[in-house]
């Protein structure tokens, strides 16, 4: 009874990664499958990339390219992740570059989400994002190597931060 499917992705550092083209690979195959199997459900692709990027409007292009013209009528957005990126600490090519991706993916009327974002995405979210979310202490960032930690407790890494309500 779900809403919408997020196609399968990994994540990649970069265009350069091997993971991104099989990435672009996952989503094709996955679009094929969806409209043999008749799916009507919503489609959304996954953009998990390092924060590197975002200093960088060639990459970004690029990156928007692949994923807004080579998908644009069969899906209907995207959720975005960015490995180490936080708000606070960012260099304001870094914000420009996140804003700039979004307000692009945003130009053929789709959906933008932004994961464990920050503050930041009260400000994607005035420029027309969809939506965002952000959490507590490490909730905020997205980390790849957090990926590798070895789970612990309920499946989940333990965190050097506690939330205390009071």
């Amino acid at each position: 009874n779900t809403g919408l499917v997020i196609l399968p992705y990994l994540f990649s550092e970069s265009p350069d990664d091997t993971k991104f083209g099989i990435n672009l690979s996952m989503i094709s195959d996955s679009l094929k499958y969806a409209r043999d199997k008749k799916i009507t459900k919503p489609l959304f692709a996954m953009i998990n990339i390092g924060s590197g990027v975002l200093n960088h409007p060639r990459i970004l292009n690029y990156i928007i390219e692949r994923y807004d013209d080579d998908f644009d009528s069969k899906i209907q957005g995207y959720f975005i992740m960015i490995d180490q990126f936080n708000n606070k600490k960012a260099s304001d090519e870094a914000l420009h570059g996140l804003a700039h991706l979004v307000f692009q993916l945003l130009k053929n009327k789709k959906d933008v989400f932004l994961l464990k974002i920050g503050a930041f995405g009260e400000i994607l979210s005035a420029i027309g994002a969809s939506g965002f979310s952000s959490g507590l202490a490490t909730g905020e960032s997205f980390y790849e190597e957090g990926l590798r930690e070895k789970a612990t407790g309920f499946g989940r890494p333990i965190s050097k931060w506690s939330y205390i309500p009071e």
